[in-house]
């Protein structure tokens, strides 16, 4: 009876010991699995598109179609090629207060030929006023096809007298 328990005590500490070393092998296979997540943030990053070289600006257009008017212009890319961004970038420029409060999301058309993503809208769709303009918040960020967001490109917008076309 003595040796049978010695048995069952050898066999239970025997297991205790590979528990532990496979517990250490599990803590050097999640260190490895972190490792491998890190790399698909970093893959997914580097198949996002960017956004650059953003204006906006609040202008005032004579004739018939008279009033203040806001143009939005970016330039984008993404290395999975120009094409995987939609040519409508639904709400993708944010319109914020000085106070950092959103008025108003706007969706620009994206050019395939140029890599540009252009809007005009007037300052009612957008619910801010030239007046205010140099203190109004854009903010600009697209996704692709696979569901990828670009960096926010954020900045000031600008008044500007007459019509500019921002080149």
């Amino acid at each position: 009876m003595l040796n049978s328990l010695l048995l069952v005590l050898l066999f239970a500490c025997g297991e205790k010991a590979s528990t532990a070393d496979s517990a250490s092998e599990n803590t050097e296979n999640s260190d490895e699995a972190d490792d491998t997540s890190t790399d698909e943030e970093d893959e997914v990053a580097l198949t996002s598109p960017v956004v650059f070289d953003g204006d906006a600006w609040c202008f005032t257009v004579g004739g018939s179609t008279g009033g203040d008017q806001w143009a939005f212009e970016f330039s984008f890319s993404d290395p999975q090629g120009i094409e995987t961004v939609s040519r409508l970038q639904t709400d993708a420029i944010t319109v914020k207060a000085a106070s950092g409060v959103a008025t108003s999301s706007q969706t620009p058309a994206c050019s395939w030929d140029t890599g540009i993503c252009t809007t005009y809208v007037f300052t009612d769709q957008v619910g801010q006023n030239c007046a205010s303009a140099d203190s109004v918040i854009i903010e600009y960020q697209i996704v692709d096809d696979d569901g990828n967001l670009s960096n926010t490109l954020s900045f000031n917008g600008r008044h500007e007298e007459t019509e500019d076309t921002g080149q």
